[in-house]
């Protein structure tokens, strides 16, 4: 219990980033007072597990946790875990990257991207995810939601020829050619054992 209104002076939440579901958080108060409280997503309508349901999505995460980590593990099983975590809360950290791996498994790039998606929400500083969700894109022919997650990813500090290769193609087929070159001119330096960064840029350049 809190004694006086002083203790509540300098409490903090961290704003909530993503679209839906939703986040516990702890703030330390005093000495050993803490607060926990779920931060909801206002942008899709949500109503908060019972404590049941909640103990339930921290089962079914677990039991996909120990799925995946076995020598042999189940796809299938697995999704079927995550899928019930995340109806409780699509946001929940540690099923979406769970889903992810699942998903990669599944060879499914679809739920791959969308769980992708999610995860660049819930850490958005996260260069390696949102450089995977653009190649993931990219490799599925989006384009338009390809560019802006690479570029991104390039602004948060993760570079790579192959990276560069992909901005380059996407700008070709936009008709793009002088920021094609721009990207196509980065990649030697990154990989100079890329040769067919080398085949291209010749062919542009004649």
């Amino acid at each position: 219990m809190l004694e006086t209104p002083e203790q509540l002076a300098g409490i903090t939440w961290d704003a909530i980033s993503f679209s839906h579901g939703f986040e516990v958080q702890t703030v330390r108060v005093s000495g050993s007072l803490e607060l926990t409280a779920p931060l909801i997503a206002t942008r899709t309508p949500l109503t908060l597990p019972t404590i049941p349901e909640y103990v339930a999505m921290r089962d079914a995460v677990r039991q996909a946790e120990n799925i995946l980590s076995g020598q042999n593990p189940d796809a299938v099983a697995a999704r079927a875990a995550i899928e019930r975590a995340l109806q409780v809360n699509p946001a929940d950290p540690k099923a979406v990257t769970l889903g992810i791996d699942a998903a990669e498994l599944a060879n499914d790039a679809p739920s791959e991207i969308s769980l992708l998606a999610m995860a660049v929400e819930i850490t958005p500083n996260d260069a390696a995810r949102w450089g995977k969700l653009g190649d993931l894109e990219y490799r599925q022919k989006n384009y338009t939601t390809a560019e802006p997650a690479l570029r991104h990813a390039r602004k948060l500090g993760m570079a790579s020829a192959a990276m560069s290769e992909e901005l380059a193609r996407i700008r070709l087929d936009k008709q793009d050619l002088p920021h094609a070159f721009e990207y196509l001119e980065e990649s030697p330096s990154l990989n100079a054992t890329q040769q067919t960064l080398w085949f291209l840029q010749a062919d542009l350049a004649n």
